[in-house]
C-alpha cells in the first residue's frame, strides 16, 4: 500500500525534494501515533480539487487517513505547501490563521516571520489579477444572479429611507479625513478620474467625456 501511496503522491506536478521528505515523514508516523493522546485527522493524499479529490472519502479510502499530533499536522501541511504550492499554500495559510485552542497554538509558536512573509506574498500573487478565479468568471450578464431582475418600488423606498437625512458624526468625518491625509492618487487613478469628467472646446463648443480630448479643452460642460 505504501508504494501505491507514493505513486499517487508523485503523479501530480511537484517539488521532488519536499514531496520525498513529506512521504518519508508520513510513513514513519503511520504506526507511531496510536496512543499519542490528542491527534487530528489528516488526508495523506490531499483532498483538494487540484490534487486527489477522488480519495477524499476516508470511509471508502481508509488507507488515506492518518492521525497526527498538532505539531506533526503543522509540519505535514508545511511540506505539502512546499511540495505542491497552489491549493496547499492556501491550506497551510488557513491552518496558521485558524489557531483556536491550546493544542493548535503549538503549531504557530515556531513559525518565523520569514516563512509567514513568504507564505502571504505567494498567496497574494496567486490570487491577484489573472490568477484570481473571479478574473475569468466575472459575474456579468447572465452570470450575475440579479440578471434580468429589478428592485420593487417598495424596496427602493425602503433603501432611500435608510439613508435619507443621514448625517455623519464629526468623529467619523475626522477619521475619513485623517485616513486620506498626505496621500496622493497614482497616475492611473488620476487618469481614470479625469475620464469621468466633462470637458469642452471653448472655440467649437463641442463636449468630451474623456481625458483624451483635443488640446485646448477645459474642464466642465459648455
Amino acid at each position: 500500500m505504501l508504494t501505491q501511496i507514493k505513486n499517487i503522491l508523485f503523479s501530480k506536478p511537484h517539488n521532488a525534494h519536499y514531496l520525498e521528505r513529506y512521504y518519508k515523514f508520513i510513513i514513519t508516523l503511520i504506526e507511531e501515533n496510536v496512543n499519542e493522546g490528542y491527534t487530528e485527522r489528516h488526508h495523506i493524499c490531499p483532498k483538494a480539487s487540484d490534487l486527489f479529490p477522488e480519495y477524499s472519502n476516508l470511509k471508502l479510502n481508509s488507507w488515506n487517513k492518518i492521525r497526527l499530533t498538532p505539531r506533526q499536522h503543522f509540519i505535514a501541511h508545511w511540506l505539502l505547501w512546499k511540495a505542491y504550492g497552489g491549493s496547499q499554500r492556501y491550506a497551510f495559510l488557513c491552518m496558521v490563521r485558524g489557531v483556536k485552542n491550546k493544542y493548535q497554538q503549538d503549531r504557530v509558536n515556531g513559525l518565523n516571520s520569514k516563512t509567514y512573509d513568504k507564505l502571504k506574498k505567494e498567496q497574494y500573487i496567486s490570487t491577484s489579477g489573472e490568477n484570481n478565479y473571479f478574473f475569468h468568471h466575472k459575474f456579468v450578464g447572465e452570470k450575475n444572479g440579479f440578471y434580468g431582475k429589478t428592485h420593487t418600488q417598495e424596496f427602493k423606498a425602503y433603501i432611500s429611507s435608510i439613508h435619507k437625512n443621514k448625517v455623519e458624526s464629526e468623529e467619523t468625518r475626522k477619521k475619513k479625513s485623517q485616513s486620506r491625509f498626505g496621500k496622493k492618487h497614482n497616475d492611473s487613478v488620476i487618469q481614470k478620474m479625469k475620464s469621468l469628467k466633462w470637458f469642452h472646446d471653448p472655440i467649437t463648443g463641442k463636449q468630451y467625456k474623456s481625458a483624451d480630448c483635443p488640446d485646448g479643452c477645459i474642464p466642465g460642460r459648455k
